[in-house]
């Protein structure tokens, strides 16, 4: 009985099948055999109304004989019917996924001047996948990024649909283009967008943005590495480029104030990020020494105490071969007699991360300290307590 059922249920989804496809073939004849750009939109519209995909090939179909008489189209009230016409079809073919369709929707891109018609165009070509248009829309999206457009509003409407295009085929190559969307001459609904996109477009953009650190300006530079410490990316990626962040950081400083300023935020968020993440390599010692040194000759004191704590939990032998030439120095310079507050509360917070880093390099520069009697039972102290510490 029970097989009976089932023969009975899959017979009638076969007449339901061969219903739909039947009703399709008759409103496909139709469509076909419209003739006035009106006839064909009710045409469509009773295809994609009707839901089935089986329509898709009769839409396509039209959408090539449509694009064909494109010279034919008088301007005014005709070519906005037909350029409706055409954004109808090319919404349903990137809804119904018909691939073939591709190359007749990136006609509509190049031949409509109908911003909304290219863009729905553009849209389409994303739900379809075809990663093969997808370096045309990505220069496409970088051009438009360059410059604000003469009309604004139709310049968006490509901007967004150029962004959701690459989204939905996830095309890696347009990660750039996207991520400069972000900052580019756009209202905040397309960089909006845009943010939320980049995930989509290319889960791992770990090269992009290292180039992005190496080529780009110092406040695209500050960006890329913001994304990448909030990313998903793997730990070990984010130290890769937080690191790269740093150096670049130190070979590339600026003159100017505001640029400066833009190029020290970003060595301080590489510095938290190292830190943050857990890197323990030492391959960043030697930039952590030239940080400590730049930020002494602008008279940062926030990024040399981030200096000193990178030092500490970087635990590596590299690192404390750098700290200790550090507190050594600041020792030093209290036998000389240059002591004040700011050096204090420097030794202090060396010596705390000396002691954080255990590392026995460490160990003839605090014998230097604790043997100093000029030196505050505070620092006297912690001194101590960074000796106990070591391994």
């Amino acid at each position: 009985m029970r097989k009976i059922a089932v023969v009975t249920v899959l017979a009638l989804g076969l007449v339901f099948q061969s219903a739909a496809n039947d009703a399709a073939r008759v409103l496909g004849f139709i469509l076909m055999s419209a003739e006035t750009v009106d006839q064909q939109y009710a045409a469509t519209l009773s295809l994609v109304s009707f839901g089935e995909a089986a329509g898709a090939e009769y839409v396509f179909d039209s959408l090539e004989r449509v694009l064909a008489a494109r010279s034919t189209i008088r301007l005014g009230g005709q070519m906005e019917n037909y350029e409706r016409l055409i954004r109808l079809q090319a919404k349903a073919l990137g809804d119904w996924r018909y691939t073939n369709a591709a190359p007749a929707l990136w006609r509509v891109v190049e031949d409509s001047k109908d911003p909304l018609t290219r863009a729905e165009a553009l849209i389409a070509l994303g739900g379809l996948r075809a990663t093969e248009y997808g370096e045309r829309i990505s220069l496409m999206l970088r051009d438009l990024n360059a410059r604000p457009a003469q009309d604004i509003e139709s310049g968006e409407k490509l901007a967004y649909a150029a962004i959701l295009a690459l989204e939905r085929m996830g095309y890696p190559g347009g990660f750039s283009s996207v991520f400069f969307a972000v900052d580019a001459w756009y209202s905040r609904r397309i960089k909006d967008q845009a943010v939320r996109s980049l995930p989509l477009v290319l889960a791992d953009p770990s090269e992009e943005l290292l180039t992005i650190l190496r080529l780009e300006s110092n406040p695209r530079r500050l960006r890329a590495l913001q994304y990448a410490v909030a990313s998903n990316l793997p730990p070990a990626r984010k130290i890769e480029i937080a690191a790269y962040a740093l150096n670049i950081g130190l070979t590339n400083v600026p003159s100017d104030r505001i640029e400066y300023a833009t190029v020290a935020t970003m060595r301080k968020l590489a510095l938290n990020a190292l830190v943050e993440l857990g890197d323990r390599s030492g391959n960043s010692a030697i930039d952590f020494a030239n940080a400590f040194r730049l930020a002494e000759l602008n008279n940062d004191i926030d990024e040399r105490l981030l200096v000193l704590r990178a030092m500490g939990a970087d635990r590596s032998l590299e690192s404390a071969r750098e700290l200790a030439a550090i507190i050594t120095r600041l020792n030093e310079d209290q036998k000389a007699g240059r002591v004040n507050d700011e050096r204090n509360r420097l030794m202090q917070a060396a010596l705390q991360n000396a002691a954080i880093s255990a590392n026995k390099e460490l160990f003839a520069a605090l014998q230097l300290v604790k043997i100093n009697e000029g030196w505050s039972n505070t620092i006297i102290r912690l001194a101590n307590t960074a000796l106990a510490a070591l391994q």
